[in-house]
């Protein structure tokens, strides 16, 4: 599926931007495209994994303000990962 989507990018002509704001803004593109992608080949593991490792990048306050149900899944799914969050870090 990956390749897919490099391959339509290529066939498609799509080039770099002259500006420096617009490289990144594509770059950015480009890769939320391939982890979107890479995310649904894996099916719902692949989300979850995905919402798991962004979680443990937050700080604490901000797991906090998300629905519980959600949070707590979150952090079920980075302590069977072994993230290293704060919330399950010693």
């Amino acid at each position: 599926m990956v390749s897919g989507v490099a391959v339509g990018v290529v066939g498609l002509g799509e080039s770099m931007p002259a500006t420096a704001r617009g490289k990144v803004v594509r770059l950015l593109s480009w890769s939320l495209i391939l982890s979107g992608v890479s995310m649904i080949a894996h099916g719902p593991e692949g989300m979850q994994v995905a919402a798991a490792m962004l979680a443990s990048l937050f700080p604490r306050g901000v797991l906090n303000k998300l629905p519980t149900p959600m949070a707590v899944k979150l952090r079920q799914t980075a302590q069977r990962l072994e993230l290293p969050t704060h919330h399950n870090a010693q």
